[in-house]
């Protein structure tokens, strides 16, 4: 699963450096924004209790991100990066025989990057594959002699992203997708400001 994600990311980059040199000739603009996004997603997580024991249970993360995108635009496509911040917090629960196991508002925090490659399906919209990686920090808490184990980082996933421009200055985010772990669908929607 890693090694697709590597190559989509490849030929993400690969696609943008080769059209790179070809936007001043086209005279496309490129967009610079900065935005702010709701995120939501579970995924699976690891708790052991007092007896060693490893019990698995889903964890709901929510949370609100601001970042800056970057997006180059051709005739009939484009690319993009984007780099942010986003910070929320997490429910998780779990009833065993020694016991349960039960957060809410766990704290996280997670620094965001990511790249895209979209089609323009008309002046106003995009729609394309995008891959986003998070370094994420989590607070959970011990409780009736359960500890979490540490989420691995970073976490990447495969989003598809739309975009849908109001105007010049503002724009509509989307993207639904998973990332590579044992994770359910992972939904960002969003605003971007357009600065430039």
């Amino acid at each position: 699963m890693r090694s697709a994600f590597a190559f989509i990311l490849l030929l993400i980059c690969s696609s943008a450096w080769s059209q790179k040199s070809t936007t001043s000739e086209k005279g496309f603009k490129p967009k610079e924004a900065v935005g702010f996004d709701y995120n939501s997603w579970f995924e699976m997580m690891t708790i052991t209790d007092a007896g060693g024991n490893k019990h698995a249970t889903k964890a709901i993360y929510n949370g609100i991100g601001i970042g800056y995108d970057y997006t180059n635009y051709q005739a009939n496509s484009g690319w993009g990066y984007n780099a942010g911040y986003v910070q929320g917090y997490g429910v998780a629960g779990q009833t065993a025989k020694a016991g349960t196991y039960y957060q809410k508002r766990a704290p996280w925090s997670a620094f965001r990057g990511g790249a895209r490659y979209f089609s323009r399906i008309n002046k106003r919209i995009d729609l394309g594959l995008a891959i986003t990686a998070l370094f994420r920090q989590n607070k959970w808490g011990e409780d009736s002699g359960f500890s979490p184990e540490a989420s691995p980082n970073p976490i990447t996933g495969l989003f598809i992203d739309t975009r849908w421009r109001l105007n010049y200055k503002l724009e509509v985010l989307q993207s639904i997708g998973t990332f590579a772990r044992d994770t359910g669908i992972v939904w960002r929607l969003g605003v971007n400001y357009t600065i430039n």
